[in-house]
């Protein structure tokens, strides 16, 4: 299962520009970088369904870069869960960690 979503950067500032973003998440102990440019947002991203184990929740990365090097880093959790009516989408966007 795959849900749609859109992550959005676009107020983020840093006087050493341009600035690179990168989304990834992780799934399996292994990270999927699926995207890196200097657009501060992405309008519509699959992402899989978190793992059962750990409660649907899906650990989504963004990485700010500027000019030198310099870079933050927020980690997401998203839950994506399965859906049992038909057409529906479990979503639930979590904390930031």
């Amino acid at each position: 299962m795959y849900t749609l979503f859109a992550i959005n950067c676009s107020d983020w500032e840093d006087a050493d520009l341009p600035l690179t973003y990168e989304f990834a998440y992780e799934s399996f102990n292994k990270e999927s970088v699926f995207f890196i440019g200097d657009t501060p947002f992405i309008n519509s991203v699959y992402l899989p369904m978190g793992h059962e184990k750990s409660d649907f929740n899906l650990k989504v990365k963004i990485r700010v870069v500027d000019r030198l090097g310099a870079a933050t880093t927020l980690r997401v959790l998203v839950k994506v869960s399965e859906c049992y009516t038909s057409k529906q989408i479990c979503v639930r966007l979590f904390q930031s960690k």
